[in-house]
């Protein structure tokens, strides 16, 4: 890999947006287009409009260092040269995963930031543990500090985020003695489900193909690291679709701790539903992703309260503006809480709460 991740392997079958988005990653983003801003993150209850800060100011609030600020023809190059490395990376892995919609890409990219020691987005190895033997080697400490702060540094960012408003979340349930249930949306080989302390249960919802392949990865995760016992319900859907995306939820809100057995009685109000969307919305149709935040919402009514936390593009949110995303989720039900647009593909990002209800 070259420029913070390994390249870019679509199939034919990929849809028609996600190749769309595709070319807007090969043609680069440069954080230096938008404009800066300022009183943007973490304001809560405030109704005004927000312009796009810089990279490198996400990044001081996240205490990670922003992308580089390189010329398009730097990201095009690296991206390029990804593209001619991903092969031989996976040319002798037995579980061969597909790059459906990036998350190849993105598991390389989030190995790099979760092997460099000291950052925000340190994971202890964990998401290196998913890669393939011997070529991800290219990736292990310190060889991660070499990779110029280019694609991996961007989802860099909203990893930190989501991580730091989620945990947030799960702190806050548990102080008021209720149970955290993880639903991540669109959720890739993302490791999130499995290093996230205090969480009581986990499920991902993904497109089949993706949910195959990442039961064969957490095969071998295990073997790599047996003392991992918990891990999340894997759900197959289309996202796209109302009927899919409705059911796969309240499979979810099914999903219980494995101390709990199934089946077992149990009181929902003493739960809490965090819903993760990372990089989803972008491969969603504006209908369908609107959609997806009232399917949430119905889905966890019963809940004693729920979180909706994205770093993604919201449907009919421009540039950075917060007015517009407030109103999107207040329609759902949701409070927009915390607000911090980054540059990028996923340039929205923020949490969302529905009032809790009395017990």
């Amino acid at each position: 890999p070259v420029g913070g991740a390994p390249p870019l392997l679509l199939r034919s079958s990929d849809t028609a947006a996600c190749r769309r988005c595709c070319d807007k990653a090969l043609s680069g983003v440069s954080s230096a287009r938008m404009v800066e801003g300022s009183g943007w993150w973490r304001t809560r209850g405030r109704s005004k409009l927000d312009s796009m800060p810089s990279a490198a100011d996400v990044g001081t609030a996240l205490g990670l260092p922003g992308p580089w600020e390189a010329p398009k023809w730097v990201w095009k190059v690296a991206w390029v040269m990804q593209k001619r490395a991903m092969p031989l990376l996976h040319s002798f892995d037995e579980c061969a995963p597909a790059d459906t919609c990036l998350n190849l890409n993105v598991l390389w990219w989030k190995a790099i930031a979760g092997n460099r020691k000291g950052s925000p987005t340190y994971d202890g190895g964990l998401a290196y543990d998913l890669l393939p033997p011997v070529t991800r080697g290219v990736v292990q400490f310190p060889l991660c500090w070499a990779y110029p702060n280019l694609h991996h540094q961007n989802v860099a960012l909203r990893t930190a985020f989501i991580d730091r408003v989620v945990t947030e979340r799960v702190t806050r349930a548990a102080a008021a003695g209720r149970r955290v249930r993880l639903v991540g949306l669109g959720a890739g080989f993302d490791t999130r489900s499995l290093r996230l302390q205090g969480v009581w249960c986990a499920a991902e919802i993904d497109l089949p193909d993706v949910v195959a392949q990442k039961k064969e990865i957490l095969a071998r995760l295990a073997k790599r690291r047996p003392e991992i016992l918990s891990r999340p319900t894997l759900l197959a859907a289309d996202l796209n679709d109302a009927a899919q995306t409705a059911s796969a939820l309240r499979e979810a809100m099914g999903v219980v701790g494995p101390a709990d057995g199934v089946g077992g009685a149990r009181d929902q109000a003493d739960e809490h539903t965090v819903f993760v969307c990372e990089a989803l919305m972008i491969y969603l149709d504006d209908a369908a992703a609107t959609r997806l935040v009232r399917l949430c919402r119905d889905a966890a009514a019963e809940s004693g309260g729920a979180s909706f936390c994205f770093a993604d593009r919201l449907p009919g949110v421009p540039g950075g503006d917060r007015l517009p995303a407030e109103r999107l989720f207040s329609d759902a039900g949701f409070e927009l809480e915390e607000w911090l647009p980054k540059p990028g593909l996923a340039r929205h990002m923020g949490a969302a709460d529905r009032p809790e209800l009395a017990r």
